[in-house]
């Protein structure tokens, strides 16, 4: 799950979608965010790479 998250923000930087202000006010709270929700829903168990 931490690399889908990775990759995600890593797309968004390349496609200069998100400015160094955007990743470092983003990178945090989206991370936990996501991860809680992962969590809640139980998909924390779950193979997203199918």
């Amino acid at each position: 799950m931490i690399q889908l998250i990775d990759t995600y923000i890593n797309e968004k930087i390349a496609n200069n979608e998100w400015s160094t202000k955007t990743l470092e006010n983003r990178k945090t709270s989206f991370g936990v965010t996501l991860i809680q929700s992962f969590t809640t829903c139980v998909l924390h168990e779950t193979d997203t790479n199918r």
